[in-house]
């Protein structure tokens, strides 16, 4: 199918930040400025361009400041659906529910706020800087993504999602660390891009600019200096950058 040329308009009618994916792939086409979409989402040139030149492409929504993904991915069935539930008590209950690789899952929401990526196991909040791809072929499956409710970006407005925050994100990741992974205590770490075109920074340095940032000119220039960050130093495989919760005890990277 030519997911593009079919789909984009109405996504973009929607509401839903987008960008153009690989065929079979979960990388974006654009390479050098995909990540743009998450801040200030396409004009109608650029989307046209884009249905001209790759018609046959796949769709990602880039996440983070109108659109949030909870991706769920344990390997049964059981804790997929014990997740899911959570979320739905934490977050609320969205129509939007993509499904790659079954068992697994992801939820689409909207954001209240600029969202930071999370991950904690099996579960990954997929925020500024990543994308997730909604229409084209897992990569590894070679079937379609799908929409397991009758609801799609193509057919519901992004209005129309309940709206979560970090703050809903972080309690959600603490019941499941409690209740699903038996995990009382954790503390979190920022994780990189793997593919990095210059040394990456460390964690402890990227989080102490980024704080000092804030405290010192406010949350709009802090946000602006994590774009000007996840631009220049990190690559182009849809991760960015994101915080994971780890055991307390677990030796970190330097």
């Amino acid at each position: 199918m030519r997911y593009f040329e079919a789909l984009s308009r109405d996504l973009v009618a929607n509401g839903y930040p987008i960008v153009p994916v690989r065929p079979r792939s979960k990388h974006p086409t654009i390479i050098s400025s995909w990540r743009d979409q998450s801040w200030h989402p396409a004009d109608t040139k650029i989307l046209e361009d884009w249905r001209r030149n790759y018609p046959d492409h796949g769709i990602g929504l880039a996440c983070g400041r109108d659109v949030v993904a909870i991706d769920i991915d344990a390997e049964d069935a059981a804790t997929v659906a014990q997740i899911h539930e959570l979320c739905r008590s934490l977050l609320g209950d969205t129509p939007l529910i993509r499904q790659g690789r079954a068992p697994r899952i992801a939820l689409i929401y909207r954001a209240a706020e600029p969202i930071i990526s999370r991950r904690l196991g099996v579960l990954d909040t997929i925020g500024l800087g990543a994308q997730l791809v909604a229409y084209g072929k897992h990569p590894r499956s070679r079937s379609a993504y799908r929409w397991l409710t009758t609801a799609t970006p193509a057919n519901t407005p992004l209005a129309d999602l309940p709206a979560i925050s970090n703050a809903a994100i972080e309690a959600l990741y603490r019941q499941v660390a409690i209740t699903v992974l038996g995990k009382s205590m954790l503390r979190d770490r920022l994780v990189l891009d793997p593919v990095n075109n210059t040394p990456p920074l460390s964690s402890i340095t990227v989080l102490l600019h980024l704080l000092l940032v804030r405290t010192l000119f406010g949350e709009a220039r802090a946000r602006a200096s994590a774009k000007h960050i996840l631009d220049t130093k990190y690559g182009d495989t849809g991760t960015g950058f994101c915080i994971e919760l780890v055991d307390p005890d677990k030796q970190l990277d330097p």
